[in-house]
């Protein structure tokens, strides 16, 4: 990270949301755990098992649907804990647009584009910002997680990157293997470089850009709070839901449930964790955010009865972040990856 602001953003429907966080800005202190490393590797391999950053120019491939692991188990440990300084972000705030952003980026819309990279530039301006991490839309993504047989020969590599991404030339795609829990697997993320032209396109003003994925979030979480014994990330956006587990500092599984009505949750819930059995296990913590977050909790809440307690992060206590603004006009808890993105060491 520079000597500048860092910017954290991420999107919903019709909403850009920021934050920004100054290096070395501290307040108080909170109880942490021993903090572990995650983030996606920048090698198109998938050799080693420490990573870096997120995704900015690596090779990455990733899936809208994984196999987690189920070896694991649904056990937890409670964490070690000393006392940390709270970090405080110096604004937090949103724009709201008339259009469908995503839709925009993606299409490619010249003039809207230009609505949107124009916000980025003020809010940059404002306060200066040299560094800016982006979140990257799941469904844009393929996440897939393989066993060793086709992780450690190229062939068997090439040939399932091929089946996933079906007709689309190879040197399109970015490649990333992330190791998981179960070290017999490793999460296969894999993106079109075109859907990251957009974001370079917003953010080109910028020192320093970084690209994550949404199941990055729960691994920058950890580096945050210390986490280390086990807990689900849902990301609740109007039409679907990113989800992730990690375990003991390392993630367990990912997934993404495409949407319709809120109404068919509980069986699409169901229907993915007849086939990853970790989305029916034991967390210390369920954390939901993003704008349907309260929606999902009221639909989903019965699968998660015996599962662990659930936390909406629709405050900055729950968040364990410190901010000058004491209430904001917007849901706090989309906002919630921006932060998080913003503060991430």
């Amino acid at each position: 990270m520079g000597d500048g602001a860092c910017l954290g953003i991420c999107f919903t429907d019709h909403e850009l949301l920021y934050a920004v966080h100054q290096p070395g800005t501290l307040r108080g202190s909170a109880s942490q755990g021993n903090s572990s490393q995650g983030g996606l590797s920048q090698a198109d391999t998938p050799q080693g098992n420490s990573s870096q950053g997120g995704l900015s120019q690596a090779d990455t491939p990733q899936g809208n649907s994984t196999q987690g692991s189920s070896s694991q188990g649904n056990s937890s440990q409670g964490n070690t804990h000393h006392q940390r300084p709270l970090l405080e972000i110096q604004h937090t705030g949103c724009q709201e647009f008339s259009f469908r952003i995503r839709d925009v980026l993606t299409a490619g819309d010249s003039g809207l584009f230009d609505l949107v990279a124009t916000s980025i530039r003020r809010i940059k301006d404002r306060f200066p910002a040299t560094e800016a991490r982006i979140l990257t839309p799941a469904p844009e993504e393929c996440w897939t997680i393989l066993p060793r047989s086709v992780y450690e020969h190229p062939s068997e590599r090439e040939s399932h990157i091929r089946m996933l991404m079906e007709g689309v030339p190879r040197e399109e795609l970015t490649v990333t293997w992330e190791p998981v829990s179960n070290t017999d697997f490793k999460l296969l993320a894999i993106r079109r470089k075109s859907s990251i032209t957009p974001f370079e396109k917003l953010l080109k003003d910028f020192t320093h850009t970084e690209y994550f994925s949404e199941y990055e979030i729960g691994t920058l979480w950890q580096q945050l709070t210390g986490m280390s014994g086990s807990f689900m990330h849902i990301h609740c956006q109007k039409n679907y839901l990113s989800v992730s587990s990690h375990i003991l500092g390392k993630l367990r599984g990912v997934a993404v449930i495409p949407t319709q009505t809120m109404e068919d949750l509980p069986y699409l819930w169901r229907l993915h964790a007849s086939r990853l059995p970790w989305m029916n296990g034991i967390h210390e913590k369920i954390y939901l955010y993003g704008p349907e977050a309260d929606s999902v909790s009221a639909m989903l809440h019965t699968q998660w009865e015996d599962a662990g307690d659930t936390v909406l992060l629709h405050s900055f206590d729950a968040m364990t972040i410190t901010a000058p603004e004491k209430t904001v006009g917007f849901k706090l808890e989309s906002a919630f990856p921006a932060i998080l993105l913003s503060v991430a060491q």
